[in-house]
């Protein structure tokens, strides 16, 4: 008796601590999202020794020296891409060290899966992407492109070997608008 007296009292301390209107504390930070994450301008140069290597990688490498033709493809290939508002455009380094937007695409991100609606050519590239600390990384997942582009030349060797080569890293430069000066990776 004495046992369920002593349980009892300790029920009734508890419960009567315990209130229908808990205190309020201050709300906890929402972890960052996933387009937070990555929104931004980010930078990366790409040797063809590279692009070469994974596309290799992938089973592609009979493309590369087509590719490095048609694309008149830099030694290093310096692109930016802006990450913005549910959108992302990227600009290259052409020659005379002018940038010219060569890539725009609507972007949906679900987790670590970004993908990219390029609705000029009428098709989806979707990539796993990870950011640690100041690079970011993608890995080629899927596109569902129609088929080779009119030079013969398949749009996944284009999405492997420039998204997929070499790490980004941040870049204060606006892709589509001149960045002279910008310190290269």
């Amino acid at each position: 008796m004495k046992l369920v007296t002593a349980i009892s009292a300790i029920v009734f301390t508890l419960a009567a601590g315990c209130s229908t209107n808990p205190q309020q504390s201050e709300p906890s930070p929402e972890p960052p999202s996933a387009t937070a994450e990555l929104d931004g301008n980010w930078i990366t140069a790409i040797s063809r020794e590279q692009a070469r290597a994974t596309l290799a990688e992938h089973g592609l490498e009979g493309y590369a020296d087509q590719f490095f033709e048609e694309e008149n493809f830099g030694d290093p290939e310096i692109w930016v891409y802006t990450f913005s508002d549910g959108a992302v455009a990227g600009a290259f380094r052409d020659v005379g060290d002018v940038w010219k937007v060569g890539y725009r695409a609507g972007l949906t991100i679900d987790g670590d899966r970004a993908e990219f609606h390029d609705g000029d050519q009428d098709y989806t590239v979707t990539l796993r992407w990870r950011r640690e600390g100041d690079k970011l990384t993608f890995t080629w997942i899927s596109d569902d492109s129609p088929g080779p582009r009119p030079n013969g030349i398949p749009q996944t060797v284009y999405d492997i070997a420039l998204f997929e080569s070499v790490a980004y890293e941040p870049v204060d430069c606006v892709a589509g608008t001149q960045c002279e000066g910008v310190e290269v990776p």
